[in-house]
């Protein structure tokens, strides 16, 4: 009886299915970096746990040419492949010395970036932290959204994407 009722109420859920992203991959390129990422949740320190999601640059030389070859590969070299991120996970793009990291901070949420959001972000993150004038650029971070609209933490710079 028990086991009958629960079946009926699970039924529904199993014919209606559940959206989620599928694990599939269509962006070839040789640029990309894939590996899982372990948020910290440092709870004996006192600094804050949780840092809020916003724009910020850094102070360091990325070469500019770098950037701007990076951005024009990930949008004009086909630009709607889609690399698959799931929960706990960081995926980028480099080309010379610039990196592109994607981090899905989400315990639990998979989603899909597209090469094109990538370079949509590349291409934010450089406009706003500037460059000096001598070829170097700024790094920086910012929010772009994988294809389940998913909020993705995109960090620029010139070292590997790390967890």
């Amino acid at each position: 009886m028990q086991l009958s009722i629960l079946i009926a109420l699970i039924a529904p859920l199993l014919l209606n299915g559940v959206a989620v992203a599928a694990p599939t991959n269509d962006d070839n390129s040789r640029f990309v970096y894939t590996a899982e990422h372990k948020p910290s949740l440092n709870t004996t320190s006192d600094v804050e746990i949780l840092d809020k999601r916003g724009d910020a640059c850094y102070n360091l030389g990325i070469n500019i040419n770098d950037v701007n070859a990076m951005i024009n590969d990930l949008r004009y070299n086909n630009p709607w492949g889609t690399k698959y991120l799931p929960h706990k996970s960081v995926t980028g793009w480099w080309l010379g010395g610039t990196t592109i990291c994607l981090y899905n901070d989400y315990l639990t949420e998979n989603t899909h970036v597209t090469r094109w959001e990538a370079a949509w972000v590349t291409e934010y993150i450089r406009n706003m932290c500037g460059y000096d004038g001598n070829g170097n650029a700024r790094g920086g971070k910012a929010t772009c959204h994988g294809d389940s609209g998913l909020s993705i933490r995109a960090e620029l710079h010139g070292w590997n994407c790390v967890s």
